[in-house]
Formats: C-alpha cells, structure tokens, sequence
C-alpha cells in the first residue's frame, strides 16, 4: 500500500502503480492549491469551549457536504484569537468534499484553497499569476483564509469583491476564515459591499477558544 496515499486506511482494492483514485485525487490536490500540512487527513481534538461548534461543524460531511456546496452555500468561520483551528477546519471540510467528488472530473477543481494576503500580493504580478488565480471563479468550493487581515485599499476591494461576487452569484461555495468576528470591525476592514456579500451570506460560526496551536491540539 502506498504510504502517501489519502486513502490507505479504508481503501479495498489492490494498490497498484495506476490506481485511478490515487491518481485522480492527487490530481485534485495538485490543483487545490493547499498547504502540505492539510494533504493528509487531519485530526482536530474537541475544545470543551467550541465544543457544540465543532460538533456542527464535523456534520458537514457526505451527501450533506455534497449538498451545502452545490446549493452554494457558505460559512464564516471566525475567531479573535488566532491558533484555534479556523483555517484547521476549512481545509478539513474542503478535503472531505475532495474525498466525496474526485472521481466526477479529473481536471475540473473541486477544492481551491487562499491565503488572501498571499492573493491580494500575487494578482499585482500579471505576468507570473499562479495557475490557481484562473480557478477561483469555477471551483465548486473555495476556502478564503485570513479574511480581513489588513484594511483592504480600493484595488485590493476591487479585486477580492469581483471573485467573491462572481461565485455568489453563480451559486458557488465558500469557507471563509477571518479574525474578525463582528459584522461592523468587518465592513471597516473590506468595506460595506464585500462585507454584506460574505457575512450576511454565510452561516457564521465563532470559536471561543484560546489559541492551543502551540499545545499540539490540532
């Protein structure tokens, strides 16, 4: 069995070089555009302080999953305190729909993964735009890390809102994760219009806990 298989603990067909499922899926996470350290499946331990939170969260899985992103659905997932695994559980959920629909397309992405301060640098540069900037618009579920990191200038408004805007109103999926978690801190810090769209447009969940980074929790 491969050791860098996603799928080695529950997968029942014989492990060979040309595994379609390997290769499809790995193709979907080429193509995510997420951190190495969320390839994998990831393990978060219950935090008595978000506990019923969590306890939310961990059912958006299977048909429901399959459910909340082709209805184009979104959450807010947000927190003061920074460590307490808010961008954990995007990547987590947007793996598991990774998991449910790898074998529906094999080029089409099914997952996208942003680090928007990372985005907001990389659109400036025209001439060497990573290939995921291209996917946004079309990715069944796209997960918007670190939302409101920064007071956004006019061009970087005007950036994030015609991606953002373009997939709300094409029925496309979002996770955002912000440190902010009050409707008013938000619109001062991306403005009225971007902040209407993503908060008034999600089902928001904010994290109670310390930060349990450092802790090894997640």
């Amino acid at each position: 069995m491969r050791k860098d298989c996603f799928h080695k603990k529950v997968c029942t067909n014989k492990c060979t070089t040309d595994c379609e499922r390997f290769r499809c899926f790995n193709n979907q996470l080429d193509m995510s555009n997420l951190p190495s350290m969320y390839k994998t499946p990831i393990t978060i331990y219950r935090v008595d302080a978000d506990g019923d939170i969590y306890d939310k969260l961990n059912d958006y899985k299977g048909d429901k999953l399959v459910k909340f992103v082709q209805q184009g659905k979104s959450l807010y997932i947000c927190s003061t305190t920074c460590g307490n695994a808010k961008t954990t559980w995007a990547a987590k959920i947007m793996l598991r729909y990774i998991d449910r629909t790898w074998s529906k397309s094999y080029d089409f992405p099914r997952g996208v993964f942003v680090n928007i301060p990372t985005f907001l640098i990389d659109i400036k540069n025209f001439n060497n735009r990573p290939s995921y900037i291209d996917r946004l618009k079309e990715a069944d579920l796209v997960v918007w890390d670190d939302l409101a990191f920064s007071k956004l200038t006019d061009y970087e408004h005007e950036q994030l809102l015609q991606f953002i805007d373009y997939r709300i109103a094409n029925n496309k999926s979002n996770i955002y994760t912000s440190n902010i978690t009050d409707y008013e801190n938000l619109k001062s810090m991306i403005g009225g219009r971007l902040a209407s769209r993503i908060y008034n447009g999600s089902t928001v969940y904010e994290f109670k806990s310390d930060d349990f980074r450092a802790g090894g929790k997640v």
